[in-house]
């Protein structure tokens, strides 16, 4: 079968790596000449990879799991180093009780046998000293998390895709689902895709989302006192961060809760009021931190249950869409492609990710 891939982001290579491995004719098209494209999501220092879900932890974490494994399979064939497990540290204020996403998290992965700790503030401070801890009621630790380098998984991906027959056209948009003579297209283009589903009435909502870098004051003694991947009351106020990026020399911080609605089109340049949000963050809560770099925002593009969406066209034979990452889809990388190959070849993604008429009702905040 030949099949025209939209986008040459995370769920595009990720799905012509897949179908091209099992024996269908790959053509990505790519509208950026770059890997990954300059404005695209994919495009970042780093990516959170955390089974830490709240209430959909069983939902999400087995396959946070085998997406891990998956990360490992491709530096191994490729030689790039991609995963860092500097593990994942949830940090609370509020109560550590069940509904809240740091309990509700916990439990579940302890049910799972992940090796997930429980620790108190003293404990917390104990370890990780960068930290200021005041007013936080409990933390957790999970050795299995990390982070993700997305320019070296791009860039592996893409050789994976071209090695198994795929070929990308970099600097070339696919303008029709209906061109190029294919007898599948994928859309897998990100904040793009709803130039081609206005019909399908998805309402994906792209926003603009700040990330904030920060220069340690004594850089020696940042690297002798790493910290991990770490969230701060992530559901209510949205605050997360990485460790002393080892070739930038920068920490990541950002806020996860959605920001303001944005075009596809709009400028990815820095955003001044999430950077004093983020700043006042940092400043209060990490230790040692210096001069704040620019700052530069990345796209989420969102469902409205934040759930991807991974599915048929409906009433367009042969139009697949991959897409919806609502600002997490970049950890399951591999596991992306297997689910969207499987939608092309008829035998359908998971359930929580079909377009289904359920979720077609689910309406946008």
């Amino acid at each position: 079968m030949k099949v025209a891939v939209a986008g040459g982001g995370v769920f595009g290579l990720s799905a012509a790596c897949e179908l091209a491995g099992r024996g269908h004719a790959v053509v990505v098209y790519e509208d950026d000449r770059n890997l990954p494209g300059m404005r695209a999501a994919s495009r970042d220092v780093s990516k959170a990879l955390r089974h830490e879900y709240g209430s959909e932890t069983a939902l999400y974490a087995p396959w946070v799991s085998r997406a891990r494994e998956l990360w490992f399979d491709l530096e191994r064939e490729s030689g790039r180093r991609i995963f860092h497990p500097a593990g994942f540290l949830s940090i609370t204020s509020a109560p550590f009780e069940p509904g809240s996403f740091e309990c509700d998290s916990f439990r579940v992965l302890s049910e799972l046998g992940l090796p997930v700790q429980y620790w108190s503030a003293d404990e917390g401070r104990e370890r990780f000293p960068g930290f200021n801890l005041e007013g936080v009621r409990a933390l957790t630790y999970n050795p299995d998390g990390g982070w993700l380098d997305p320019v070296e998984a791009i860039r592996a991906l893409a050789a994976r895709a071209e090695n198994r027959g795929a070929r990308i056209e970099r600097g070339r948009r696919l303008e029709n689902p209906r061109a190029q003579g294919a007898d599948a297209v994928l859309l897998a283009n990100g904040v793009w895709l709803d130039r081609f589903v206005t019909e399908l009435e998805i309402p994906l909502r792209a926003t603009r989302q700040y990330e904030g870098f920060f220069r340690p004051e004594n850089p020696v003694q940042a690297e002798s006192r790493p910290i991990p991947v770490w969230s701060w009351d992530v559901a209510s106020r949205g605050f997360y961060g990485f460790p002393l990026h080892p070739k930038d020399g920068v920490f990541k911080a950002a806020c996860h809760l959605p920001g303001p609605r944005v075009d596809a089109e709009d400028g990815r340049g820095p955003d001044r009021e999430a950077h004093a949000a983020v700043d006042r963050f940092v400043r209060e809560r990490l230790e040692g931190i210096g001069p704040a770099e620019e700052g530069r925002c990345c796209f989420y593009a969102n469902s409205p249950d934040g759930r991807f969406v991974i599915d048929a066209w409906p009433g367009k034979d042969g139009v697949f869409i991959a897409g919806c990452g609502s600002g997490h889809a970049f950890k399951f990388g591999p596991l992306l492609g297997e689910w969207a190959a499987d939608s092309v070849e008829g035998r359908g993604a998971p359930e929580p990710f079909l377009w289904t008429a359920e979720r077609r009702g689910h309406e946008p905040d």
